[in-house]
């Protein structure tokens, strides 16, 4: 799937609550049958305009301090209302939610200094989100419905899809990283055919929404692949079992090289030949035969490595 495949997260645009010096849209009946849902008139309620806006709140006052304080609704926009519980201002509100007459755009959450933050939800004409706003804007973790995908995780300080999550697109489940909307790092990849029922798996790495590195595919026939991809171009694909011998056999070569290499000591006398005789008690490798009978014949049988004398001595065969 190519970046312009996957769906973008949209940009919703800032709520927009700020009082107004225009004209309403908001009828007196809608503003009304929005407060008496709430509340009933009484002595500790009333109608007010809040200076210098066009802002009018309709219910609970503190009368002694003058101020709001109480379920109530207000009319904060245009055509905007918002009704909740608020404290001492139409600014700091919990429980509320936001509608505009015709409401299609909807938003519920905790009002604090004139934007909701918090856990809340957003719903619109094409979109339904449910976690963490920020400043009136989607942010931290959350879960969002749109026509085109289904996003459940983790997101920026902009709203793009970003960190651990999961997005539905069509018949296709993404689990795994994310990056700027993209799949950006381990990822696994679930396709549903709708006709047979059969899934289709990959697992692996992700760079900017593109297949990049070694994987692991599961095709419909359940047999599993090893495939290695380049900047989404499948470069090699072949049986895991088939990868797996290749990797032992190679890591045996490794292995024994390395063995060989290890064994290749040059004798510590005569710096020429390879050793071949250890010394024991001490059970070094140290010299080769031709030495160990010369330093014998003399009387000098000392490991030319840690100077101990040698009692005996064992002659080792090493493979060529």
């Amino acid at each position: 799937m190519s970046d312009a495949q996957y769906p973008a997260t949209p940009e919703i645009p800032r709520i927009n609550v700020a009082p107004s010096q225009s004209s309403f849209n908001i009828s007196v009946k809608a503003f009304l049958e929005k407060a008496s849902d709430h509340f009933v008139f009484s002595s500790d309620s009333g109608l007010l305009r809040v200076p210098p806006s066009h802002t009018f709140y309709c219910g609970m006052i503190d009368r002694e301090k003058s101020t709001i304080n109480g379920p109530g609704v207000a009319i904060i926009a245009p055509d905007k209302i918002l009704e909740g519980v608020f404290d001492s201002s139409i600014n700091f509100g919990k429980n509320c939610k936001l509608t505009d007459e015709e409401e299609t755009l909807i938003v519920s959450g905790d009002y604090e200094s004139g934007r909701f933050n918090g856990l809340g939800e957003i719903t619109g004409s094409d979109i339904s989100y449910r976690g963490m706003i920020v400043d009136d804007r989607i942010a931290g973790s959350g879960c969002i419905t749109t026509p085109t995908f289904v996003y459940s995780g983790e997101f920026s300080d902009t709203g793009k899809r970003n960190g651990i999550g999961e997005l539905t697109v069509g018949t296709s489940r993404y689990t795994g990283n994310f990056a700027m909307d993209l799949p950006h790092g381990r990822m696994k990849m679930t396709t549903d055919d709708p006709d047979t029922g059969v899934t289709t798996i990959f697992e692996g790495n992700f760079v900017r929404g593109q297949q990049h590195g070694e994987g692991r595919l599961i095709d419909s026939h359940g047999k599993e692949w090893f495939v290695l991809h380049e900047d989404g171009e499948l470069k090699e694909k072949q049986p895991c079992h088939v990868k797996v011998i290749k990797d032992l056999k190679s890591e045996i070569v490794t292995l024994r090289t390395q063995c060989e290499n290890s064994c290749d000591i040059t004798c510590r006398v005569c710096m020429t030949e390879k050793c071949n005789i250890a010394l024991l008690p001490c059970g070094h490798l140290a010299i080769c035969d031709k030495c160990e009978t010369r330093l014998s014949r003399e009387g000098t049988r000392k490991c030319p490595m840690c100077r101990g004398s040698y009692r005996t001595i064992a002659k080792v065969i090493i493979p060529s």
